[in-house]
């Protein structure tokens, strides 16, 4: 295996489709469509398709960390998680179906110290 990703700020991709985005109103969808992202991670994910192996590199911190490594392993991603201190991140895309438009909420990342960086480079040699 000769390609190696890395994500330094990976996240659970979740995906939500309502008819119309309405304030202060429960909106009822069905359920979200979820998938591991991040850069590096849809990286892996495309080489997979094409029939490519790579090894993805991620930060995964907290209950959303091990759900992402778990995802990974279940979409048959060849994965090595960096355990880092705070929570794994998640994007929300919301679908107005009646507009066609998309709505995205990316939640920060947290933070990620030189020693978790050092990991990285440890891992690559």
């Amino acid at each position: 295996m000769d390609i190696v990703t890395i994500t330094l700020n990976p996240a659970i991709d979740k995906n939500y489709t309502v008819d119309k985005l309405t304030p202060e109103h429960k909106l009822r969808c069905p359920n979200p469509l979820v998938d591991p992202g991040g850069g590096g991670i849809n990286v892996s994910k495309a080489l997979q398709e094409l029939g490519g192996q790579s090894l993805a590199i991620f930060f995964g911190g907290g209950m959303n960390g091990d759900f992402l490594e778990r995802m990974l392993r279940e979409h048959n991603l060849n994965a090595y998680p960096i355990p880092i201190q705070g929570e794994t991140r998640e994007s929300v895309v919301i679908t107005e179906t009646s507009t066609d438009k998309e709505y995205r909420i990316v939640v920060e990342g947290p933070e990620i110290t030189l020693d978790d960086l050092n990991k990285v480079v440890e891992k690559i040699r």
